[in-house]
């Protein structure tokens, strides 16, 4: 809310019932802001009739804009610890199970909770690569960002999804190279996706200073929700040789 503010984009909160009564529609507003916190909550809260709401508002032309839990919320599966409702611990430590409202069909990965890549995924300041624009195979690094870590996801999309929702990876973690933003389309919609808290800044008190998240990651935030924005003409291409430019600088 604080970016919000300050960057002049006016905004409504949104609640579950908001959701279910019909508010959210791609006439009424430009994107919706689905932020961190318990992704299991908002399946819980927003159930099917919400899924279905989400889901058409994209396909209708509004923007997605996922942060951490809304990256988990926004897939079709997870791969992590099974969830368990008996307070035991799970009996694998990782599971691909179905999940989430599907905007893309892809896995959203439970890295902090996986063992061989917690030192992409532990809580706390990392390192998250941002790549060229256009870049096939083994893309080229633009250069790093540091952002905070709260046991967000990272992503993995069959090649075939890639294709069809036009999906480009705007970052991607060191060392696991799991893409760690994501852009992609779904019907007239555009949706961008954060394993990484971009919002937290060093003077947002409450977290930022604990984590000295120093440097801004802001213009990633506005540049990404100008390229979702109900009726932005920008291509793909534009927003990452944007987010290449600021990482540039």
């Amino acid at each position: 809310q604080e970016f919000l503010q300050l960057h002049g984009f006016e905004y409504d909160l949104l609640s579950s019932e908001d959701v279910h009564n019909g508010k959210l529609t791609a006439s009424s507003y430009s994107a919706l802001i689905m932020p961190g916190g318990k992704s299991w909550e908002y399946v819980r809260l927003l159930g099917k009739q919400g899924a279905t709401s989400i889901r058409t508002f994209v396909e209708e032309g509004g923007g997605y804009f996922g942060i951490c839990a809304g990256g988990f919320y926004a897939t079709s599966k997870r791969e992590g610890p099974y969830p368990t409702h008996d307070g035991q611990k799970p009996a694998a430590e990782t599971a691909v199970y179905e999940y989430g409202i599907g905007l893309i069909e892809g896995v959203a990965v439970d890295g902090a909770n996986i063992s061989q890549l917690k030192d992409d995924f532990h809580n706390g300041m990392r390192s998250i690569e941002m790549l060229e624009s256009g870049s096939k195979g083994n893309p080229a690094v633009a250069g790093k960002i540091r952002a905070l870590m709260l046991e967000g996801s990272g992503w993995r999309i069959e090649d075939s999804v890639m294709k069809s929702q036009n999906v480009q990876v705007l970052a991607r973690f060191p060392q696991s190279h799991l893409p760690a933003i994501i852009a992609f389309e779904r019907g007239k919609g555009r949706i961008v996706l954060s394993g990484p808290h971009l919002e937290i800044e060093e003077q947002n008190y409450f977290m930022g200073i604990p984590f000295k998240d120093t440097e801004s990651d802001w213009p990633i935030i506005e540049a990404s929700l100008l390229h979702i924005r109900r009726g932005a003409t920008d291509s793909m291409a534009d927003l990452q040789n944007r987010l290449t430019t600021m990482t540039r600088e």
